[in-house]
């Protein structure tokens, strides 16, 4: 007579069913907002196409980045927490802005929008937009040959800009990147004025140089 009862990892699996669908959910929308913010500009071939390949080449990339990278998980949380933005119990920010509460750089959510739409808005504020996220991005395409274009996907999803490119080396240098970006917006947050907030932009060299 075949048993009905459960093990302890089968009946954990099935809790953890809903957060795995979250989580999947979360990364087809953080592969989909990081190519349609260039798609304006840089339209891909197929759109969704890409974006799907590149959900299907996370979880090899999150398993070496834990298992391969050896840095403290601290700072490679930034990173877990991005790629799952919005999602609550999940291991993402399950926050957004308050309707109305900006910062100095003038940048505010959509009123109207439900706080999951804000949480994603602020995701692509933060880590592409905001004015400390520019000068990062100023400062990782410096480094860049020329003609080759630093795009949200290669800096939000660690996808190498070359097959040259090691991809330890990349996702350290990205991990950095959106360290920083969250730091300086962060305490871009707390300026009372320009200059103040220009004196925190003119730190992210500096900064960059420090987290690596």
């Amino acid at each position: 007579m075949a048993s009905s009862r459960f093990t302890v990892r089968q009946v954990t699996a099935i809790q953890m069913l809903d957060v795995a669908e979250a989580r999947q959910k979360a990364w087809q929308q953080c592969a989909g907002s990081a190519v349609a913010l260039t798609a304006a500009d840089l339209p891909a071939p197929d759109a969704r196409s890409e974006a799907r390949d590149l959900v299907r080449a996370l979880p090899a990339r999150i398993r070496t980045v834990w298992k391969r990278l050896h840095w403290e998980n601290g700072k490679k949380e930034v990173w877990w927490r991005l790629i799952q933005h919005g999602v609550v119990g999940a291991g993402g920010h399950g926050w957004a802005p308050k309707k109305g509460v900006g910062n100095v750089c003038g940048w505010l959510p959509a009123q109207a929008a439900p706080s999951t739409v804000r949480a994603l808005q602020l995701r692509e504020h933060v880590f592409w937009g905001c004015a400390g996220a520019l000068e990062v991005r100023r400062v990782l395409q410096r480094q860049l040959p020329q003609g080759v274009e630093l795009l949200p996907k290669h800096v939000w999803l660690l996808e190498p800009l070359a097959t040259e490119l090691h991809p330890l080396v990349w996702a350290a240098v990205c991990l950095t990147a959106l360290a920083v970006m969250l730091s300086v917006s962060k305490q871009l947050r707390r300026c009372s004025g320009l200059g103040q907030a220009t004196g925190e932009v003119d730190r992210v060299p500096a900064l960059m140089l420090e987290a690596l």
